[in-house]
């Protein structure tokens, strides 16, 4: 009986380090890497007829979502840390979404600073994407990410500190252009083609989960139970403690209107509704304070909502 056991133990580490390996991986960035700043992907691929099936499968070194014809496909993954043994490779079904004429592919990517510690060459390997499957004729296809996609910075987010060493998300939702990820957007003169890396490095990547893999999902929405307010701006309590970020929606806030909102500097595009929440980080809390500038005010605030995560 021992025997059996010790095999099957010994099958089972067999059949994970078989699947442990380094896959077709070709990594790409934006042409002048760094360590802060949010990249905008895309790419269109030209079709005469609707795919049978077809599927994207995806991997960074840092936080992304996946959208395809404007739809979030990779919806569930909140955020996203890399660990030292390896990142997790994601796979996606996407047929429902696909078009006749053309699908257009656009990832939205965060730097990660967990990952810089791991890999020297973090910061090149912002993207890894496959979208493949079965044409409408029965014929296989595949297509990665390479030269041919685009990408653009976004200027409107970044982490930043206060002078006590605090982590300070900003986010500038003036500059953001929620329809950067339509087939005929055009992000003008600060759209470049991507930078390939060529030279890839081996052992950092897993196409299963074998290894640990730090990916947190929207658990919980809570609501607020109580409220005040005082000199030092609106309080609003949840009742207990959660990890995660909270989300504001406001209505008819001023173009440049700013707020402050636990460790979330918001600057208000001023559209008819805006949503006010971290992108980039989150933090554990059980109460939030609203601090905004002489154009705030409280009946701007349509819904609170808190995001926990696991």
């Amino acid at each position: 009986m021992i025997r059996k056991i010790i095999c099957i133990i010994f099958s089972i580490l067999w059949v994970l380090n078989s699947h442990s390996q380094e896959f077709g991986t070709h990594w790409i960035s934006y042409p002048f890497p760094d360590d802060s700043t949010e990249v905008m992907f895309r790419h269109t691929y030209i079709t005469k007829h609707r795919p049978q099936q077809a599927y994207i499968t995806f991997a960074s070194m840092g936080s992304c979502k996946v959208y395809i014809n404007e739809r979030n496909v990779s919806r569930e993954v909140y955020y996203k840390n890399t660990t030292p043994q390896g990142i997790l490779l994601h796979t996606y079904d996407v047929t429902r979404y696909l078009r006749p004429d053309s699908n257009t592919i656009a990832v939205w990517y965060a730097p990660c600073p967990q990952a810089t510690a791991y890999s020297q060459n973090a910061a090149s390997k912002q993207l890894t994407l496959d979208y493949y499957g079965t044409s409408h004729n029965g014929s296989a296809f595949y297509q990665q990410a390479d030269e041919s996609w685009s990408c653009s910075l976004s200027e409107g987010n970044r982490i930043t500190q206060d002078s006590i060493g605090n982590t300070i998300e900003v986010f500038d939702n003036r500059q953001y252009d929620n329809n950067w990820k339509a087939s005929d957007f055009f992000f003008q003169e600060s759209e470049k083609p991507v930078h390939r890396l060529l030279k890839e490095t081996k052992g950092i990547y897993t196409t299963l989960p074998t290894y640990p893999a730090y990916v947190n999902r929207l658990r919980y929405v809570l609501s607020p139970i109580a409220e005040y307010e005082d000199s030092l701006g609106l309080h609003y309590d949840f009742g207990r403690f959660f990890q995660g970020s909270v989300r504001i929606t406001l209505r008819e806030a001023k173009k440049g209107e700013k707020l402050e909102i636990n460790g979330l500097v918001y600057i208000c595009s001023g559209e008819m509704d805006e949503q006010a929440f971290r992108r980039l980080s989150t933090s554990r809390q059980k109460s939030i304070t609203i601090k905004g500038d002489r154009h705030f005010r409280k009946s701007q605030i349509q819904k609170i909502e808190g995001l926990e995560i696991y």
